[in-house]
């Protein structure tokens, strides 16, 4: 049920909508949109804007960096565990596996945490942290980490993210995408050297493992490649096998290369260049493999296996365990598998017996965050499995997690109103908290939709919810809560498409809904809402109003960033247009005043648009974040980005009083 949120297609089609009923000539402007369209005021409008565009900045304000955990390492000496959580790594003691204790959350690399190795020699972790570059942090003193740098490859084009780190003696090598796999010298930590890269496995690369050889095993667009590392650091290409399409996962030994393709284990003889495969094993979808001895150890969606690979041309299963929370990566030592859980956070699995592995201890971290709200100094956010957090915003550059409303489905979405959050948690339908002591939010009342509660708007004593159907027509249910411990559902309509968002503004319901485009609620009649009006455009996946007008984010080639005259909300009309090319495909927006905020996950970027003449929306800066956008939240000059499984990030718009953001147009 989390589709609309993490399902991004890295191909959008351009789509020619159709009307889903005869129109009539009270409802919608009849409007293809195309990106390759005459654009006002000839190209010079935008030499003149991309020229001027850094003059304008998006800063970061804050950020409350806590999520997913996806990368792990393991200090064996100390009885330490360093996990990923988000855009934050966190230190835990395991000398009582049963119950592992949080020593430090200092490590914040306001990027994902993709990757961590930890140097036993010189008590340095290295952290890749996707599109904020490569860390050092110097853990000698585990409840009080140091940053010794931040480190980006250098290159005149882009910053290509570090997603993957290992290192080979006073060498980290680095995989960095379309750059390939880096060698970096840090003899001086605090001034990290580079070497050279090399990009045999193709681009992308795409995971990277220094075997205890000194080898380094690497995959990628297209091929499997064994590198090796010069005393100098120089990396260079070795013998390489050829993967259709690229593998995407590797761990070397001495005698073998272990690659996951497709669903296939793949067992190679590095060596061998004109026989090179020991063995091809399909085993189902896996994510990660980490092989000690004669076992190979991988997590997949919902466990742990254990493969004997003491014969390499014909492995086989010996056991596994179910972990919840869609398990990423893993490091075993001795007796025992330390596994970034996902949403589950750390999970420590004894191994000892292979045939009947079983979890002797956990830790929990926080799922993504998919939508907040600020309101007076907390933000309430909608966490998935955690429920709704309650953070503290009194210092702005340091959030502070000081209450948290638990819920019993899965949270997607929720509102503040008064003393009140009115929560969309999924099979568990609409949930109300009494929030008048943010640190101790209460449950007052819920009323459990016939579906999936997925979205939620609140406007005086009605309460209106999205109620999901998987793979059909969504429902929209207008409730009564006037008195919040006893929530009445008092109207409903179902819909002719999925519905990804929606905005209440008087009398009338705005609705994103997808490839019908904008559809509009009358709701004057909390009993009886009537659909009657709509502007079709391909893909809306969200929509935000202010004033007489609409703004809608259309993921799609032909659409962008629309503006909608809706003081007739019968019959919208489209009166701006933003749409630059390439893979501008916005999902999100956010208004406030004469800016708009558009969140475009295909990199990653909120994008700052001014709207002060709605004819001609002009953007004026970006930020590249580290997660997945998932929602937008402005006010007060600051947009709140829920960042997926990097927490929450709030950025502030320098030129928010600045009319035009003080850039000439004439």
């Amino acid at each position: 049920m989390y589709k609309k949120i993490i399902i991004i297609s890295a191909l959008t089609l351009a789509i020619t909508p159709s009307y889903p009923r005869e129109k009539t000539e009270a409802h919608v402007q009849d409007y293809t949109i195309g990106m390759h369209e005459e654009k006002p005021e000839s190209s010079s409008y935008y030499d003149r804007l991309y020229a001027q565009r850094d003059s304008a900045t998006l800063t970061r304000a804050g950020n409350w960096p806590f999520g997913k955990a996806i990368a792990v390492a393991v200090d064996t000496m100390r009885d330490l565990v360093y996990l990923g959580s988000g855009g934050a790594v966190l230190v835990l003691d395991v000398n009582t596996l049963s119950n592992p204790q949080l020593i430090s959350d200092g490590i914040n690399s306001l990027g994902l945490v993709t990757d961590l190795r930890y140097n036993h020699t010189t008590q340095h972790l290295y952290v890749a942290a996707n599109y904020e570059d490569f860390q050092i942090w110097d853990v000698q003193n585990p409840a009080a980490p140091q940053q010794l740098c931040q480190y980006g490859i250098p290159n005149p084009y882009y910053s290509p993210p570090t997603r993957h780190v290992d290192f080979k003696d006073q060498y980290a090598i680095l995989e960095n995408s379309s750059l390939g796999v880096s060698s970096v010298d840090v003899t001086n930590p605090t001034n990290p050297v580079y070497i050279n890269s090399n990009i045999s496995m193709g681009n992308p690369a795409r995971e990277l493992h220094v075997a205890s050889d000194g080898r380094i095993h690497t995959v990628g667009g297209n091929y499997y490649a064994l590198l090796y590392i010069y005393p100098n650091g120089v990396l260079a290409g070795g013998p390489s096998f050829e993967f259709t399409g690229g593998a995407s996962d590797v761990f070397g030994t001495p005698y073998a290369a272990f690659v996951r393709y497709q669903n296939y284990l793949v067992i190679l003889d590095p060596m061998d260049p004109y026989s090179p495969i020991f063995s091809s094993t399909n085993i189902g979808f896996f994510k990660d493999i980490y092989v000690q001895g004669n076992y190979a150890y991988i997590t997949n969606s919902n466990e742990l296996q254990i493969w004997d690979v003491s014969n390499l041309e014909d492995p086989y299963w010996l056991g596994s365990t179910v972990l919840p929370g869609y398990p990423e990566k893993l490091e075993v030592f001795g007796q025992y598998a330390y596994v970034a859980g996902g949403f589950a956070g750390l999970r420590i699995i004894d191994v000892s017996n292979p045939t009947q592995p079983f979890q002797v201890g956990f830790y929990e971290t926080f799922g993504a965050t998919v939508s907040m709200v600020r309101a007076g100094d907390y933000a309430y956010m909608a966490e998935l499995d955690d429920g709704m957090l309650v953070l503290d915003l009194t210092t702005l550059s340091d959030p502070t997690l000081v209450g948290q409303y638990d819920t019993p489905g899965n949270t997607s979405d929720l509102k503040v109103v008064g003393t009140h959050a009115y929560v969309a948690d999924g099979d568990s339908g609409l949930r109300i908290a009494d929030i008048s002591d943010p640190l101790n939010p209460v449950e007052v009342g819920f009323i459990d939709t016939p579906h999936y509660a997925w979205r939620v708007a609140v406007s005086g004593n009605y309460a209106y919810v999205v109620d999901e159907v998987l793979n059909q027509p969504d429902w929209i249910r207008v409730v009564d809560i006037s008195d919040p411990v006893n929530p009445t559902e008092v109207g409903s309509i179902l819909m002719q498409s999925d519905i990804d968002e929606l905005h209440i503004s008087g009398n009338y319901l705005y609705l994103a809904a997808d490839d019908l485009g904008m559809r509009v609620l009358d709701v004057s009649n909390p009993s009886n809402p009537t659909e009657v009006g709509w502007f079709i455009a391909p893909e809306v996946f969200d929509v935000c109003v202010q004033g007489d007008y609409a703004y809608l984010a259309s993921a799609d080639w032909d659409g962008g960033f629309l503006i909608l005259d809706i003081s007739t909300p019968t019959s919208p009309l489209l009166v701006g247009v933003y749409n630059p090319g390439g893979w501008f495909h916005p999902f999100d927006v956010a208004v406030e005043g004469d800016w708009a905020y558009l969140g475009v996950p295909t990199y990653n970027n909120v994008h700052l648009i001014y709207i002060g003449d709605p004819e001609i929306p002009r953007e004026l800066g970006s930020f590249r974040l580290s997660g997945d956008v998932t929602d937008l939240f402005a006010l007060d000059s600051l947009v709140y980005i829920s960042d997926g499984a990097a927490g929450l990030t709030i950025l502030e718009n320098e030129l928010f009083s600045t009319p035009g953001g003080g850039i000439s147009w004439q």
